[in-house]
């Protein structure tokens, strides 16, 4: 009893070394150190669990240097740390092993230490490899990655991107609705909502939600052109971003009051554009519901702009609907015709409109969605209803664009737009996979019928303003594309050889405990 008391005790304090270890020899807070030592004994548990049952209790903080080595070595490249790490190690494997009275313990211990450090210098030196062919501290960016997958911290990953940031000046455009009751804002930002997680700007659709919700304004953060080069460098760069569109928005002396006209639809070929046209800007939602896409080229926005003033019309903002996953395609070419179409194409006035909002909660799991969040915008013009979806995703799978257009319809809409955020948040969790597209639910059915028969329910007349914000920013450039095609390249390198050591050094933790309950060795 007081052996296990004992070893209790010495899981504790040599938890607390490797944090203190970690924090005084790392750019590690204490959270994010107890985070990393945590996830340095994870892969070990279950080894841990059969020595301990076999009378070898702390044996996965031997192995756990194996993690913390690799995660260590591209931030801080003081040699002195690994020969602290390994003192500090053999101190806490000595105290096991005089806990229970056994040298020959001791012995085979200093082993499994030799032996995760032979196997994070491996994993390191091949990384190491990689990056000679290319003009990047990859050990660094690899050792960033594999912070951020462990720990969910990505500051180690945004200092980074910021080091090879550029300076750039984004326009926001934003549609503004007013009525008696509410404000609701169309945001195109002019930024991409990158790269994953909470790093960069992904993040910036959900921060622009909750300071205009703060504000009474309801938002519709809407993806416009561009990619991962348009990425700003830092989540503390987003959300400055986030605020000089807030304050534009709450400073009436900036808006634009405009005339609103009927919404139409346009088709070519495998796409088509649901259009919001307005007596300054038009707003140009490009769907392909046929071959799907992924990320229009940054390019179509001038372009769009220069042939709008050759229709008589100051300007057109692009906004990619994002709701059938499919192939990038970097031409503009293709997207011309559409764009002409939307153009060249007359409606009449809205005598009078009414503009509605409606949210709510999906229930239970949809995957795809980063949020269970929905929102339903209404407008009503001359009699006929449009609506616009909005979902907390990245693209969506075939199918579910069209039964929630149809949903919309048997309510009463005259037509209806699907879009999605191209939500990052829920990246690059995951190794199989990317992300995922939102998939069709019928609790994701059923919701979205609930937000729009709320969003009708609060049909207002109202008034529209247009609002161009510039805003100045550092986003990561074209060298994002090598950062990232680089980064995938370690992240396969470096996942195939956690796997392959993590089951070696379990196998040999087990192996040894079962050898020695069995009094073989």
């Amino acid at each position: 009893m007081y052996r296990n008391i004992f070893v209790i005790v010495l899981h504790f304090l040599a938890v607390l070394a490797y944090v203190i270890v970690v924090v005084a020899f790392l750019p590690f807070d204490v959270g994010r150190a107890l985070n990393l030592v945590m996830a340095s004994l994870a892969p070990f548990v279950f080894a841990e669990i059969v020595c301990g049952t076999l009378g070898e209790p702390g044996v996965f903080f031997a192995l756990s240097t194996f993690t913390i080595m690799i995660v260590s070595k591209g931030v801080n490249r003081d040699s002195g740390f690994p020969l602290i790490l390994a003192l500090v190690t053999l101190l806490v494997q000595f105290m096991y092993a005089l806990a229970l009275g056994s040298v020959y313990s001791f012995c085979i211990r200093c082993i499994f230490v030799s032996l995760a450090f032979v196997c994070s210098y491996l994993t390191i030196h091949g990384i190491d490899s990689l990056g000679r062919r290319y003009g990047l501290d990859i050990l660094k960016l690899a050792n960033a990655w594999s912070s951020y997958i462990l720990t969910r911290d990505g500051s180690s990953l945004e200092r980074v991107f910021m080091e090879r940031s550029v300076d750039y000046r984004a326009t926001a455009r934003c549609l503004l609705f007013e009525s008696d009751e509410m404000r609701i804002a169309f945001i195109v930002p002019g930024v991409h909502f990158g790269p994953f997680g909470r790093i960069g700007s992904a993040l910036l659709p959900y921060q622009l939600d909750l300071m205009l919700e703060r504000c009474g304004v309801k938002s519709f953060v809407l993806h416009g052109v561009g990619s991962h080069e348009l990425n700003i460098a830092s989540s503390t760069q987003s959300a400055e971003f986030a605020k000089k569109v807030r304050n534009y928005i709450l400073n009436r002396s900036a808006w634009i009051e405009v005339e609103l006209y009927k919404p139409f639809r346009v088709v070519d070929g495998g796409r088509d554009a649901f259009v919001i046209p307005t007596s300054k800007n038009s707003f140009i939602a490009i769907s392909s519901p046929i071959i799907g896409g992924d990320d229009l080229p940054r390019e179509l926005q001038s372009v769009a702009d220069r042939i709008a003033r050759m229709y008589g019309i100051e300007g057109a903002t692009i906004i990619d609907c994002h709701n059938l996953e499919g192939e990038k395609i970097d031409s503009v070419e293709p997207f011309i015709p559409i764009i002409v179409k939307a153009l060249s194409t007359s409606t009449t006035k809205c005598k009078e409109f009414k503009v509605g909002y409606g949210e709510d909660l999906v229930h239970g799991k949809v995957r795809g969605l980063c949020s269970n969040r929905v929102k339903v915008f209404a407008l009503e013009c001359n009699g006929s209803k449009y609506g616009l979806v909005y979902l907390y995703g990245n693209n969506a799978r075939i199918g579910v664009r069209e039964a929630l257009r149809r949903q919309l319809i048997k309510l009463g809409f005259s037509d209806a737009e699907v879009v999605t955020a191209d939500d990052h948040l829920c990246a690059a969790l995951t190794f199989d996979a990317p992300y995922f597209p939102v998939e069709l639910n019928e609790n994701l059915i059923r919701t979205v019928e609930s937000a729009a028969r709320k969003a009708l329910a609060s049909l207002r007349p109202a008034k529209a303003w247009f609002l161009e914000i510039p805003i100045e920013t550092k986003i990561m450039g074209d060298c994002v594309y090598q950062m990232l095609r680089v980064t995938e390249g370690i992240a396969r390198y470096v996942v195939n050889k956690l796997k392959l050591f993590f089951a070696i050094l379990n196998a040999a933790a087990i192996g040894y405990a079962l050898l020695s309950g069995l009094h073989l060795i």
